[in-house]
């Protein structure tokens, strides 16, 4: 077999390991699931599982990983504009992160139960740099509190709006995000 027949066989089966273990999400809490679970549900044997992946907990940060890069790398680039004239740059972020969180959305949603699993602190501590550029070491501890506040709001809408299937439309649900975002940026500018 070529390279580059080997590789494509090799990244099918990835995909096929990695769409199986989200789809066990689905149905069982992560602690729940075994290696022969998803052995079973990705029609492959043992041999071919550790091949790819040391353990269960190595497959699920590599999901976290690549969903975390995807969401931040384009987004961190372009940073957050806080004043209500930039309005049109705010939402597309919003719209942007609401995209790749619904086409990635059983992933997210196993992914942000439980709001302080390390994936969960690990958005917020990105967020946080995301929306306000300044080092959080230099705020007072009040715009601390305000941050903690609005970014455990942030995560915690996204997560009820995956939870619902995305009933709210993206662009509505980007508004209500950027609405119920701008209060707090004023204090924060304000504390500071």
């Amino acid at each position: 077999m070529t390279d580059g027949k080997m590789s494509a066989v090799r990244r099918r089966t990835k995909k096929q390991i990695q769409e199986s273990f989200i789809g066990l999400l689905e149905v069982k809490p992560f602690q729940e699931i075994t290696v022969r679970d998803l052995c079973e549900a990705a029609d492959i044997n043992r041999a071919t599982f550790y091949r790819y992946y040391v353990d269960l907990n190595e497959l699920n940060d590599e999901l976290a990983d690549n969903l975390f890069q995807e969401l931040f790398c384009n987004l961190a680039d372009r940073g957050v504009a806080r004043s209500s004239t930039d309005r049109t740059e705010a939402r597309a972020l919003f719209m942007e992160a609401l995209r790749i969180m619904e086409k990635n959305r059983q992933l997210c949603r196993n992914l942000l139960r439980g709001t302080k699993g390390a994936f969960a602190k690990r958005l917020r501590s990105s967020l946080e740099l995301l929306v306000y550029e300044d080092s959080r070491c230099q705020l007072p501890e009040e715009a601390g509190l305000m941050l903690d506040y609005m970014m455990a709001g942030i995560i915690e809408s996204a997560q009820s709006w995956l939870e619902s299937g995305c009933a709210v439309d993206k662009a509505n649900f980007a508004d209500m995000l950027y609405e119920a975002c701008m209060p707090c940026f004023h204090l924060l500018d304000q504390l500071q």
